[in-house]
């Protein structure tokens, strides 16, 4: 039951990231005045949809997902433009506007005048508005930024319940637990030496330990050694000797406190979860090769690797089903999963590649860049940058997008991500 909350947790975590990713594309969107015909949280089948103030709202079958629509995404083709061709001739952009609408049917269009007359058809019922590409470079660039930049925000705001509000759990020097079964599967070299639950270890082999980082490594410092544990025991020093294995831990467990994390240590830890997110996104093909590896002769998966939205979920019910730790502790695991979940659309999104939202930064940026040169040389302003011409890339990019979104199903359910 446990297992099936968190990951129920998550696929609700999981839509309401995406449909206020959507949010922040459709508010900016309407404030400067561009079209916006549809907003639909899931895909498949609509189960519920309303017309307001000239946005169809939906509710679709499949709450995966979901996507706003903003009309006239790209500009009309210029006039001596080739956007299709008829038994093999070119058409130009300003015979086919001549042609009659029976005749435009014979026009084999090309892949950008597809997705312009599509982006088009959405402009048809929404008079008074502008279509997309009529918005000044800055105006596309809020627009296509703030779908991401939400997502941020919902992960900077993860960190800091879990990070300043929760708080961390710190190991002390003190132990909580000290393995003690007769199962050969378990490490008893401690209890064997003497140590004991409650015991609170100020040194080993004569050298102080003021953290549990100085336990562990004064561990490995005397491996296979007989080694003097220096305790406090019910407020009195004592000493015991303890073999310490070569191939394993020793048995013991530490007692942890629970520590608020200051604003400036939670901006570092949101920093560093952002560069590693980048640091996988830019070990992609390496890490879709070890993925792949792992599909076909069943080694074990990369516990920091990319994942699908199942192995999300997994990983989600892998937490709550823990009984290793506290409830508080289950909480912030899953609240600090959905923030990575954030900060990976972040920062997928903003690869410049179209149809990621990236892409549409990239062109608005460029478009920019083209106005400035422009203004400054006293030279007539540019034409909009087409995005459209694109559209063969953007197929590429989605095909090999939805072949790595099947790979990490498969893997997910084949090889899934186990926790320690």
């Amino acid at each position: 039951m446990s297992f099936l909350l968190g990951v129920l947790v998550v696929v609700i975590g999981l839509i309401v990231s995406v449909a206020l990713h959507e949010c922040g594309h459709m508010l900016p969107a309407k404030k400067f005045g561009a079209a916006v015909p549809k907003y639909m949280v899931g895909f498949g089948p609509t189960l519920w949809a309303k017309r307001v103030g000239g946005t169809v709202y939906g509710i679709k079958a499949i709450l995966l997902g979901g996507y706003v629509r903003i009309g006239g995404m790209f500009p009309p083709a210029r006039a001596d433009e080739v956007i299709g061709s008829i038994d093999g001739e070119p058409i130009r952009a300003a015979d086919y506007e001549l042609m009659d609408r029976s005749r435009q049917q014979d026009v084999r269009l090309t892949l950008a005048q597809e997705a312009r007359e599509a982006s088009a058809a959405d402009l048809l019922d929404q008079h008074g508005r502008k279509a997309f590409w009529q918005l000044s470079a800055s105006k596309k660039i809020v627009v296509m930024f703030s779908g991401p930049l939400v997502n941020l925000l919902l992960a900077v705001g993860c960190a800091v319940v879990t990070l300043a509000g929760i708080g961390v759990a710190v190991p002390e020097t003190s132990l909580a637990s000290v393995d003690s079964c007769s199962d050969a599967s378990c490490h008893q070299a401690a209890f064997k030496g003497g140590l004991r639950s409650g015991d609170k270890i100020t040194s080993i082999g004569g050298v102080p330990t003021n953290s549990w980082q100085d336990i562990t490594r004064q561990i490995k410092a005397h491996s296979s050694q007989l080694t003097p544990f220096e305790v406090i025991r019910d407020g009195h020093t004592r000493t015991v000797r303890v073999t310490i294995p070569s191939d394993g831990p020793i048995g013991i467990t530490a007692a942890t406190s629970r520590k608020r994390l200051s604003a400036s240590q939670v901006a570092q830890s949101v920093w560093q979860q952002f560069t590693g997110t980048l640091a996988v996104i830019g070990k992609l093909p390496v890490q879709v090769f070890e993925v792949s590896k792992s599909v076909f002769t069943g080694a074990p998966r990369d516990p920091n690797g990319v994942v699908s939205v199942v192995g999300v979920g997994h990983i989600a019910g892998d937490v709550a089903s823990t009984a290793k730790v506290t409830l508080t502790d289950r909480i912030a695991m899953l609240i600090s999963l959905w923030g990575g979940v954030n900060m990976a659309l972040f920062a997928f999104n903003l690869i410049p590649l179209l149809p990621l939202d990236g892409g549409h930064i990239a062109g608005a940026l460029w478009e920019g860049v083209r106005n400035f040169l422009a203004r400054m040389r006293g030279q007539k302003k540019p034409q909009p940058v087409d995005t459209a011409r694109l559209m063969p890339l953007t197929y590429g990019v989605f095909g090999v997008f939805l072949l790595l979104t099947v790979l990490l199903v498969v893997a997910d359910f084949v090889v899934p991500i186990q926790l320690s």
